[in-house]
């Protein structure tokens, strides 16, 4: 695995999780035990914020196929019709392009919403009740 660093973290909105990501896999690990709960290939990984319970993620892979986990267990995989470069977590599953970024519902994977940006996206913050999304351009 490469050297860790904050941007290779990712904490699970539940506080029961943490992903360690490396150029091309995930570990997972629970806390306080540090056990190894799951692992895989991806380039990427985030965490959904709704029905935290449930321990819903994406991983993203080179390929551009992205995987969604629910409790572990995938639960969808996919590619989308365009060229992805990269994830994005929160209230809804964000998978950007060079043009745009396309939200999806993390139940169905239907298209929420596209939007055409004229930079790349380098983070989505959402606030605290979901209702309202930042994105932060390059």
């Amino acid at each position: 695995m490469s050297e860790i660093s904050a941007q290779n973290v990712r904490f699970a909105p539940s506080g029961r999780f943490f992903a360690v990501i490396s150029d091309s896999d995930y570990i997972i690990y629970s806390y306080p035990k540090y056990s190894n709960a799951a692992f895989g290939s991806g380039s990427d990984l985030v965490w959904a914020s709704t029905n935290i319970s449930n321990h819903t993620y994406a991983t993203r892979l080179d390929n551009g196929t992205v995987e969604v986990y629910s409790n572990f267990n995938r639960l969808k995989s996919f590619k989308t019709n365009f060229a992805n470069e990269g994830i994005f977590g929160g209230r809804l599953l964000a998978i950007k392009s060079k043009e745009f970024i396309t939200f999806y519902d993390w139940t169905e994977f239907q298209v929420v919403r596209r939007i055409d940006v004229g930079s790349e996206v380098k983070h989505v913050i959402w606030s605290e009740d979901g209702r309202s999304v930042v994105m932060v351009l390059d």
